[in-house]
């Protein structure tokens, strides 16, 4: 097919042996791949892909964020600046769609997501890894961490990335200081908080 003959090619470049080379294959299949694209079959079905990832990205916004509330109140929803990349036969989740979606039903806040899965997030230091699958553990003393001392030192590390977004969502809306470095932690600067975790690393490293 013509377009997968262009597509092996790269446009975005450079170089000047690689833009002569796509060049002159598209004044080679020019026609071709213009017969190609304006295919009725070629169109329905890049019209049945684009309802199905509709459709998709508003059944997940319903679940996390239903247009009647049982509580009648309104909400917000945090959300972190990721990027989903596709893994294991799992297509990557049209992120901006979903924004989108969420934006017209609720409040969105976005939120730095940086150490929100390897650090706690009830003292803000960093973790290691928990007995179980996924999961990691707080060692820090009863005193510094209110989860060590309710006794849930070891937790999910999903679970605590979500708390650890909504809470630097909350903390921002209300302006105050958040444990996790990125954000800030105990009133010191975020800059200066930065700049000693890249130390660590780099002595770690």
């Amino acid at each position: 097919m013509a377009v997968e003959v262009l597509r092996r090619l790269r446009k975005r470049t450079s170089s000047f042996a690689e833009r002569v080379a796509f060049c002159a294959e598209w004044a080679l299949r020019e026609e071709e791949v213009w017969r190609e694209l304006l295919d009725a079959r070629r169109l329905k079905l890049a019209f049945h892909r684009y309802s199905a990832v509709q459709s998709a990205v508003e059944h997940v916004a319903e679940r996390l964020c239903p247009r009647v509330a049982a509580s009648g109140r309104r909400r917000i929803v945090f959300f972190g600046a990721a990027s989903f990349k596709p893994q294991k036969g799992h297509a990557s989740c049209p992120r901006k769609k979903l924004v989108r979606v969420l934006a017209c039903r609720a409040v969105v806040g976005m939120t730095p997501e940086s150490g929100s899965s390897c650090r706690c997030p009830g003292c803000g230091e960093r973790t290691r890894s928990g007995p179980g699958y996924r999961t990691r553990e707080c060692t820090s003393t009863p005193a510094d961490c209110p989860l060590v001392a309710a006794g849930l030192s070891v937790f999910d590390r999903d679970n605590g990335a979500e708390v650890t977004i909504a809470l630097r969502g909350v903390c921002a809306c209300r302006d105050i200081l958040h444990v996790v470095p990125g954000f800030s932690r105990r009133g010191a600067p975020a800059a200066a908080v930065a700049d000693e975790d890249e130390d660590s690393d780099t002595e770690e490293g």
